[in-house]
């Protein structure tokens, strides 16, 4: 059984642990032939991974702030392992779904952590809602959907809470910690805290019931060392991988894209079309780091 959800978890990157996957788990027949595969199973994925890719053409940056949180939580997971894997990481790669359409300049103001109207913050406090209706028809991810919003601290749908009990709502509150305390920690490091003061702010957002998660959090990155390396790079030197660290101006002032956007193909295709002179040069990246292995 294992090696099914394992196999189905790789086609969209995703690791898996012993808990409980996003789909159900197949009869015990079908289990035993392991060459054989549900359907089911293989719709719902197909359906992540399209959900996915639709975030990164409509909004690149979310993207790839998502991706970088995924990564975290797979990290963290191995060593805090709350909740399942599988779930956790997919609700790290949809939280942003919601976020597509907001205006350009409300996502570049809440990137740079500028100060925001009372109407940017009714705005943005639909996201996590939105989110929700876009992944509610999608039999399948009620666990990752109620991760989304308690991640947010938004209301569960009415009956949700008896529906999961006391114990498993317990579990997704905990394991929604998880995943607001990455994404706030990713936040603040894009932003251009150090790690320093990114986990002393951290620290300060904690909960009682959160601060053992935070300390782990920290022992992680420490362990990792330093992770980044700054350079600042004429358009024809970047390559993929590398991270924005400064948003990108053409020379007339608009908007390529903003920091922590990770260059990838598609990046380098669309900058290839400019003119020499029409991007604003040299460009301040981050240099991809080998990520250590765990033992």
């Amino acid at each position: 059984m294992r090696r099914i959800v394992a196999g189905a978890a790789c086609i969209v990157g995703f690791e898996t642990s012993g808990s409980r996957s996003v789909v159900n788990t197949l009869p015990a027949g079908a289990a035993a032939g392991l060459g054989f595969r549900d359907p089911r199973k293989e719709v719902l994925e197909g359906t992540v991974r399209a959900l996915g890719e639709i975030l990164a053409l409509a909004e690149p940056v979310a993207y790839t702030q998502a991706l970088r949180v995924q990564r975290m939580v797979a990290d963290l997971h191995r060593e805090w392992p709350q909740g399942s894997a599988f779930e956790l990481q997919t609700a790290a790669l949809l939280s942003p779904l919601g976020s597509i359409g907001l205006p350009a300049d409300l996502q570049r103001r809440v990137s740079d952590g500028e100060a925001l109207t009372a109407e940017d913050q009714r705005i943005l406090a639909c996201v996590p809602q939105l989110t929700d209706r876009l992944l509610a028809p999608i039999p399948g991810l009620e666990d990752v959907r109620a991760l989304i919003l308690l991640r947010y601290r938004q209301p569960l749908p009415a009956g949700w809470r008896e529906r999961f009990g006391d114990v498993r709502h317990g579990e997704l509150v905990r394991t929604a910690s998880v995943l607001r305390l990455v994404s706030v920690l990713d936040t603040l490091i894009v932003r251009g805290f150090s790690l320093h003061e990114a986990f002393g702010l951290l620290r300060g957002q904690a909960t009682a019931a959160e601060r053992e998660l935070v300390e782990c959090l920290a022992r992680l990155h420490a362990a990792d060392g330093p992770k980044v390396e700054m350079r600042s790079l004429p358009v024809s030197r970047l390559r993929p991988g590398m991270c924005i660290a400064e948003a990108v101006y053409t020379s007339s002032g608009q908007l390529l894209v903003n920091r922590g956007f990770e260059i990838d193909e598609a990046f380098l295709e669309k900058v290839r079309y400019y003119k020499r002179g029409q991007v604003r040069e040299p460009i301040q990246v981050t240099l991809p780091q080998a990520r250590p292995r765990r033992t």
